[in-house]
């Protein structure tokens, strides 16, 4: 009998131990040292896995969690959208759109969520510049299958991940407007997906295996944050990304018609900063720095 108790104890104590271990997410715990030991040139299999994976299971996992992140000037509404509800401006069910069809795919097997970048983005008129730029927070949202289908309104606010036990879909939406950079809306971006990380490990004891797809520049974004975090990326998926940039950006009489492209004080044309946004995407020199 006692050692019937002592073994229970013992038990206890190497499950405790476990659970505690695999639900450590870096030594430091913040979505900020997540972020740095990810990277891909600033790791190494141990402070990457944290003693929780084993790298071959985990370099062979499929995907658990697939981002849809917008183009320039888009937002996440566009994925799954009916032009006559709300005028284009609400995420509305769509038998085709590709939202719906994950969740075919998946046999149901998928949790949405919506997560919406905050930032502040400030130019200065007298030099052309961008002057500022503070990424704030996000606020997650999720959106139940069935309130998807049956109402437009259909988003509710919650705090964390609150069901890891299906495949998330995360809509991302930038802050973003024409005047934001590469460089901008990737910091919109990663921020968002390493928190999602951050509480995913914290659910699962493990890192997600993301899925980016990406329309237009959300194709360039979701590049950068592969090629930091390969480990994270299983996949990554391309609609209509201008890589090597347009050949309007190269025309500057086309770019200075729509005022993309001003004239300085000394003469020179140069990018208007209103328009950051449109001139790295026309560039093959895009500023992703």
């Amino acid at each position: 009998m006692l050692r019937k108790f002592f073994s229970l104890i013992l038990s206890f104590v190497i499950m405790s131990f476990v659970f505690l271990l695999c639900n450590k997410v870096e030594a430091s715990g913040s979505v900020l040292d997540l972020h740095t030991k990810t990277k891909i040139y600033s790791s190494n299999d141990e402070d990457y896995y944290d003693g929780c994976e084993d790298f071959n299971d985990y370099d062979e996992s499929l995907p658990t969690i697939t981002v849809l992140n917008h183009g320039l000037g888009g937002q996440y509404f566009h994925w799954s959208n009916k032009y006559n509800v709300g005028g284009g401006l609400e995420f509305a069910y769509n038998s085709h759109s590709i939202v719906e069809k994950l969740y075919q795919h998946l046999n149901g097997n998928l949790t949405i969520y919506v997560a919406k970048a905050n930032s502040t983005l400030k130019i200065d008129k007298a030099t052309n510049s961008i002057e500022s730029y503070e990424y704030k927070e996000y606020k997650l949202s999720k959106i139940s299958h069935f309130d998807y289908v049956s109402n437009a309104n259909n988003e509710v606010e919650v705090d964390y991940l609150d069901d890891v036990s299906k495949h998330i879909l995360i809509l991302f939406n930038s802050e973003e407007v024409e005047n934001s950079t590469h460089a901008i809306a990737y910091e919109e971006f990663h921020n968002v997906l390493d928190d999602i990380s951050y509480q995913y490990k914290l659910l699962t004891g493990v890192l997600p295996r993301y899925n980016l797809i990406g329309h237009s520049r959300g194709g360039i974004i979701n590049l950068m944050y592969a090629t930091e975090h390969i480990y994270n990326v299983h996949s990554l998926y391309s609609i209509g990304t201008p890589y090597n940039g347009a050949v309007l950006g190269n025309i500057d009489p086309i770019m200075e018609a729509f005022g993309y492209y001003i004239t300085d004080s000394a003469g020179n044309t140069v990018l208007n900063a209103n328009y950051a946004g449109v001139g790295d995407i026309m560039s093959d020199q895009g500023n992703i720095n």
